[in-house]
């Protein structure tokens, strides 16, 4: 009897494991050669990414269409990987900012979108270069 409450016990924590863990709505996954980026949420999630001293200086404002956030969007329950080249501003080591936001449809005018966000985090990134950003340093004559 003691045997069957353990096991009705440890299926009754791994049926509701899924409840009892927080998730976060969007995770980061850092790689060698960039991010990867998890949509934990049940809209699309939008994005920029800019390294911290670009973001400040910059005048980027996020996107308010899905037609015009489309190539940055990335679907419910899916995920996006960005290499580190494509992150303005982006050199080995820096601390880059995300931004992330939802567009959801307004009920007034259906043909208008209300954002939710942008949310932000900043990440470290590794002090690795990859072999594009070495040619583009060389391109560059650095």
């Amino acid at each position: 009897m003691r045997r069957l409450a353990v096991l009705l016990a440890f299926g009754l924590l791994l049926f509701s494991y899924e409840y009892l863990v927080i998730k976060e709505p969007v995770l980061v996954d850092m790689r060698s050669t960039g991010l990867v980026i998890y949509n934990n949420t049940t809209d699309s999630v939008y994005f920029a990414l800019l390294e911290t001293r670009a973001s400040a200086k910059s005048f980027w404002k996020p996107c308010w269409t899905p037609a015009v956030c489309n190539y940055r969007g990335i679907l419910p329950a899916k995920s996006g990987r960005i290499d580190y080249n494509q992150i303005y501003g982006w050199y080995p080591g820096a601390r880059v900012n995300l931004y992330w936001w939802h567009l959801v449809q307004s009920n007034e005018r259906p043909s208008e979108y209300i954002m939710d966000g942008p949310h932000s985090r900043t990440l470290n990134t590794p002090h690795i270069a990859t072999r594009a950003h070495f040619q583009a340093m060389l391109q560059a004559g650095n």
